[in-house]
């Protein structure tokens, strides 16, 4: 018998021992929970976790406001039923169907593997018992004949994931069907049956197979038959190499389909991944939420009850808008078969396109389609090239394939930019392109062809003078073209391109468009052209849908925002241009307030500040006193010894020119960029100048003639009044009175002059030439 001390020790050992043995697995106190899982309604949506909170995928999901899955992927028993998401719930044909309702077992409408009966007597009861059920929404149970291809290839039933996986082997399984995509008799491969109960669209890939060199051929239920072939592909990609294969195809009749997959040759023997999705068919009842098959959208047709997944509006044969044609390239409302709307405002509307609008636009005869060969649809938008052959195709989307095969030369388009004068003879291209305003805007013809373009952007009219031109711009020499175009309004413009001349081959090429959008610009797809075009970074593309644009900046939104009452660029002092982002100054009376804010009349000319000083560009420019530089980049005051600039960020106002003074033989300086600088002195004993070359440019540099021409205009405008000769020629007089080395821009003299001159207090304003492309 156990001592009442041994029994209390026991005691204790028997409540404590059990917490050793339940401890926290291992696991840290700073383990986090997923959102989904950690009893907390994070999204305050009054729903907590999975299942409950439609906004999680799964129970390890770390968001509660996820985009929700269709309900037959979600993870969740929608209906009830006991059955969750396809292939297990019987209302469910496809993944992405968002509907599980149906009324299995015992239902008129419950599918055959799903309504607990042995439909086809082998024994074997609905999915996944019964090997012919793909699915428990399949409305077939029947088996698969094992030799409906022909004998030696083997056919599997396509799992329920879509996903099947193998290797190739003439010695396990092959086919003698010939497709006619490009496979030899006797190739290795494997047919897998589907059975659909309903209309379906499937596209069925092997781009996962690497380098496997494949075959994908779909074949109806008599499936050895030579009328058998539904759809078949050999390579996604041949220019590129791509060897794998993808296939879509629409099967609208219930029963088996085959599905094979082949080695190209009979030698083929790599791995191999094949893919098939299911999306709902053409006449199928759908939902907004459901993914109709490629080509097919969501919709309730003309005289239709309900929405069921149908052609677009563009190509379904009906008369959508009741104009009296129908569908593209007929009816103006189209711009191509998978256009979804019929709407235009034709003949007269101010919509309506050139193509529809019962006018003659290029006056050569012809008035809109199909009668004036320059329109390739009603929806067309230009008839401006005269004398084009060719259909005019508009630019749409990031990139447009096109061909030169077939084209014609119509001269009008041989542009001057080509080098080495080409061009002249070559076959040519046009589009037409609509955007909206633009920073920039990219148009290029490099593809896998790499044909010789040039390539022109034009006003609607065709006609020189140009845009841009380019001719091999891509960085090929003899190659594609490449052209920027910056800040252009919003428009219609033609691309012209051109082979570089008579003995280019055509051959097929791609439009490339890229860009950049202007702030306040719509940023709505059909107006990037479908993402060619983008906002700009500081800009992003904001508000309701239908009417977005890309967002303003602070300085052009309409808005005091620094509370000031002063509204963006020009008006208030924050604002530097439209794009600044930033309105916050500390006018009228802080130390960085610009002089055209600042409320004194810093030039003494009785205006004073923005607007009403004219030497004022706007209410942050820094001087009242460059009306004679007539300036449109920012002044720049001398407060140094040495200053320095950037002529890349320069613009040529072309008041500077100055084609007499430059010396020498060189008689450049035309066409240059130029710089204003501000430089306020007292009474000076004298003063010199020196000019020299910066750091990296050699002393006889364009840079050190364009500093020396500063200097002597800068000397030029200060008044020496005590020099006799100076007072006869005001031109002449600071140089003459120019002496000791004074150090204003750069560090090396390139001549010193010593004769005195007493210059007065004064302000002067030279007007500097920096020519394009110096440092």
């Amino acid at each position: 018998m156990l001592s009442p001390r041994f029994a209390r020790l026991a005691f204790v050992l028997s409540v404590c021992l059990p917490f050793v043995g339940c401890g926290d697995d291992g696991k840290k106190a700073d383990d986090t929970t997923s959102q989904c899982s950690d009893g907390m309604d994070n999204d305050a949506d009054g729903k907590t976790d999975f299942p409950d909170d439609p906004g999680c995928t799964s129970a390890d999901d770390d968001s509660e406001d996820s985009a929700a899955a269709a309900q037959c992927s979600d993870g969740r028993d929608n209906d009830n039923d006991g059955k969750t998401d396809y292939p297990d719930d019987p209302g469910c044909s496809a993944p992405n169907q968002d509907d599980e309702v149906d009324d299995c077992p015992s239902g008129p409408g419950c599918a055959a593997c799903g309504n607990g009966v042995d439909d086809d007597g082998n024994g074997l009861t609905d999915y996944p018992n019964d090997p012919g059920c793909s699915s428990a929404g399949d409305n077939s149970e029947a088996t698969v004949d094992p030799i409906a291809c022909g004998a030696g290839l083997t056919i599997l039933p396509l799992p329920g994931s879509g996903v099947a996986m193998g290797t190739f082997s003439v010695a396990v399984s092959s086919s003698s069907i010939v497709s006619g995509c490009g496979e030899l008799a006797g190739s290795p491969a494997y047919a897998y049956a589907l059975v659909v109960d309903h209309p379906v669209v499937i596209v069925a890939t092997t781009a996962d197979s690497g380098t496997t060199d494949t075959v994908v051929d779909v074949r109806g239920m008599d499936c050895d038959a030579p009328t058998a072939g539904i759809a078949c592909n050999d390579d996604i990609d041949p220019v590129n190499s791509v060897v794998t294969s993808t296939v879509t195809a629409s099967l609208t009749t219930p029963g088996t389909y085959y599905i094979i997959v082949k080695g190209h040759d009979p030698s083929e023997t790599g791995t191999f991944v094949l893919t098939v999705t299911q999306f709902l068919g053409e006449g199928v009842a759908c939902t907004p939420a459901d993914t109709c098959g490629p080509g097919l959208v969501c919709r309730t047709p003309v005289g239709g009850t309900g929405t069921v997944c149908t052609k677009p509006e563009c190509s379904d044969g009906a008369n959508n808008d009741a104009d009296a044609v129908m569908d593209y390239p007929f009816d103006p409302g189209c711009s191509s078969p998978d256009d979804n709307s019929e709407l235009d405002d034709c003949p007269s509307g101010p919509n309506c396109p050139a193509c529809s609008n019962g006018v003659d636009d290029d006056n050569d005869g012809h008035v809109d389609y199909p009668a004036d060969p320059s329109c390739t649809s009603a929806a067309g938008g230009s008839e401006a090239c005269s004398g084009e052959q060719d259909p005019i195709d508009a630019l749409t989307m990031p990139t447009t394939p096109s061909t030169m095969i077939g084209m014609h030369d119509d001269r009008n388009y041989d542009p001057a930019c080509s080098s080495f004068g080409g061009a002249t003879g070559g076959l040519d291209r046009v589009f037409t392109i609509t955007v909206p305003a633009t920073r920039s805007l990219t148009l290029d013809t490099d593809s896998a062809s790499q044909l010789d373009t040039v390539i022109t952007l034009l006003p609607t009219t065709c006609m020189e003078p140009n845009i841009t031109c380019d001719d091999d711009g891509a960085g090929v020499f003899g190659g594609p073209s490449l052209l920027t175009a910056t800040n252009l309004p919003a428009g219609t413009y033609v691309l012209s391109v051109d082979l570089y001349g008579s003995f280019t081959t055509p051959d097929a090429f791609d439009v490339h468009v890229s860009g950049t959008l202007e702030q306040g610009a719509s940023c709505e797809p059909v107006n990037t052209l479908n993402g060619a075009l983008a906002c700009p970074a500081a800009n992003p593309c904001t508000g309701t849908v239908g009417a977005r644009i890309c967002a303003l900046a602070v300085c052009n939104d309409g808005i005091s925002n620094d509370g000031d009452g002063l509204i963006d660029y020009p008006n208030d002092p924050g604002c530097t241009s439209p794009d600044d982002p930033d309105e916050t100054d500390d006018c009228p009376s802080g130390p960085n307030c610009p002089q055209c804010k600042n409320g004194v009349d810093d030039d003494g000319t009785g205006g004073t500040d923005y607007p009403n000083d004219p030497d004022c560009t706007s209410a942050a420019d820094n001087s009242e006193l460059l009306s004679v530089c007539s300036e449109t980049d920012p002044n720049i005051t001398i407060t140094g010894p040495t200053m320095s600039g950037d002529s890349a960020t320069l613009h040529d106002d072309r008041l500077y020119d100055e084609v007499t003074c430059t010396g020498g033989t060189f008689t450049g300086s035309t066409g240059g960029v130029d710089a204003a600088y501000l430089l306020t002195i007292p009474t000076l004993e004298s003063l010199h100048r020196v000019v020299a070359p910066h750091a990296d440019q050699p002393r006889g540099g364009h840079v050190h003639r364009a500093r020396r021409r500063l200097l002597e205009q800068l000397v030029g405008h200060v008044r020496a009044p005590h020099d006799r000769h100076a007072r006869d020629r005001p031109e002449l007089r600071a140089r003459q009175h120019a002496r000791r080395r004074v150090p204003l821009l750069g560090d090396a003299p390139v001549r010193r002059h010593r004769r005195r001159a007493d210059l007065p207090v004064a302000t002067s304003t030279a007007c500097g030439r920096a020519r394009a492309g110096d440092g």
